[in-house]
């Protein structure tokens, strides 16, 4: 806007300066440019009032009622208002104000002269304020018309010009947010449906995975099935943890809408929150085997820092943890494959549980080895059932065990740390699973 007074001074000088210099008669004399710098100073000028800054502390953003303002902007004018659903908008007082001012003095307007001229009311869910250019009224696409244009697509609304009446349509106050909960909830049922297919898909390509049993002389083949189990994850994380994340962001803007406490809402988040822990359980599957050389544990120290990963779940599930470990307990295995597989036996344990019950952990020296011993409050386990659970071929539910994943896991964990998993009755005549470690390994 400067450079634009600065450009139109300097020309307005340069003609001035010009006309001092005597001219030539012989010269054939060139029209007046006055009037054309007039315009240009009127077009600035003009420009200049559209976009003003507004003066601080009479700005207000928020709901404001169309009528109201007209009565302030025309006040010697008849308004027509229908009665009905209101006439509130939501957007910035001063800009409405300018469109307001802007549609008003439309050539040929009658908003100020007639007793009828302006027309206020709702259609559907839009604000239509109409103005009646008159007989000799036609809409021009001058430059305060395509302003007018332009914020009224900016508020979401629209111009219309129409049997001699131009109209502008803004979105009411409660209806732009009617349309926004119903697109976020054909967001939510599409995402509903995506995640149902993406489980589905996920369950049947652990829960149909049985790989071909190998003669005891290749048994160290088996040890590559953790293998297989991280490079199928790592596809399916990448799949799903983009749309969990969108689900959950989602889900906080429909909760500023709906609030935190809507039932519908509650139960959305709850799904959504048991597909985050899916995708957790996915990432440490395939970020167990980082580290791949093996070191010395004490399971005195990863025992309690599992059992700390799974205090939201104990507690959720109502679940008490008691565990110990007596004498030197350093195994030495591979740090992330180790901690993958007390997880999944721990996790396992926790969901078997009945609420009020205990889970009793406990590792010490044997004759075996060090064991590792997890005792719940599930069904018991046969033992020939335990290594179809491993490999995917029975399912947990049809033993009353629930996390079909995770016994996946402890699988395949235990397979690649050459570790021996057996289940049977505890000495209180509960459910126990153990993990038998051979130190020498």
């Amino acid at each position: 806007m400067q450079e634009a007074r600065g450009t139109a001074q300097a020309l307005r000088e340069g003609v001035t300066h010009l006309k001092s210099i005597p001219i030539d008669d012989s010269i054939e004399p060139t029209p007046p440019v006055e009037s054309m710098l007039d315009a240009l100073d009127g077009a600035i000028e003009m420009l200049g009032d559209l976009d003003a800054p507004v003066q601080s502390g009479k700005d207000r953003r928020g709901r404001i009622d169309v009528a109201e303002l007209l009565f302030v902007l025309a006040p010697k004018a008849r308004i027509s208002l229908e009665p009905g659903a209101g006439t509130e908008v939501f957007g910035v007082e001063s800009d409405l104000k300018r469109m307001l001012g802007v549609l008003l003095g439309q050539p040929g307007a009658l908003g100020s002269n007639t007793p009828s001229g302006i027309s206020v009311r709702r259609d559907g869910d839009w604000v239509r304020i109409s103005v009646e250019l008159g007989p000799e009224g036609v809409h021009r696409s001058d430059l305060e018309s395509r302003w007018l244009s332009r914020m009224a697509l900016r508020q979401g609304g629209r111009v219309e010009f129409e049997r001699g009446k131009l109209a502008l349509l803004l979105p009411a106050h409660r209806a732009s947010e009617k349309r926004e909960i119903e697109q976020l909830r054909k967001e939510l049922e599409q995402a509903q449906r995506l995640g149902a297919v993406y489980a589905r898909e996920l369950a049947e390509s652990f829960g149909n995975w049985n790989p071909t049993p190998t003669p005891p002389e290749v048994s160290q083949q088996n040890a590559d099935r953790l293998h297989v189990l991280v490079g199928l994850t790592s596809p399916i994380r990448r799949m799903i943890r983009p749309f969990v994340d969108e689900l959950r962001d989602e889900l906080k803007q429909l909760g500023n809408v709906l609030g935190e406490g809507h039932v519908k809402l509650v139960s959305l988040t709850r799904k959504a929150n048991a597909a985050y822990e899916w995708t957790a359980d996915l990432d440490r599957i395939v970020t167990c085997m980082e580290i791949r050389e093996p070191c010395a544990q004490k399971l005195s120290e990863l025992i309690p820092r599992v059992i700390g990963q799974l205090s939201h779940l104990a507690k959720k599930s109502c679940v008490a943890i008691d565990w110990s470990a007596s004498g030197d307990t350093s195994v030495v295995r591979n740090p992330g494959v180790l901690d993958l597989l007390v997880y999944a036996l721990f996790n396992q344990a926790i969901l078997a549980t009945p609420v009020g019950q205990t889970v009793k952990i406990s590792a010490g020296h044997e004759t075996a080895g060090i064991v590792l011993r997890v005792e719940d409050g599930g069904p018991l386990i046969p033992e020939a059932a335990l290594m179809d659970l491993q490999t995917g071929a029975a399912v947990p539910q049809s033993l009353g065990r629930p996390a079909e994943l995770m016994w996946l896991i402890a699988g395949a964990c235990a397979e690649n740390l050459d570790i021996h998993l057996a289940s049977g009755t505890s000495a209180e005549l509960r459910s126990e699973v153990r993990a038998v470690i051979p130190e020498s390994g």
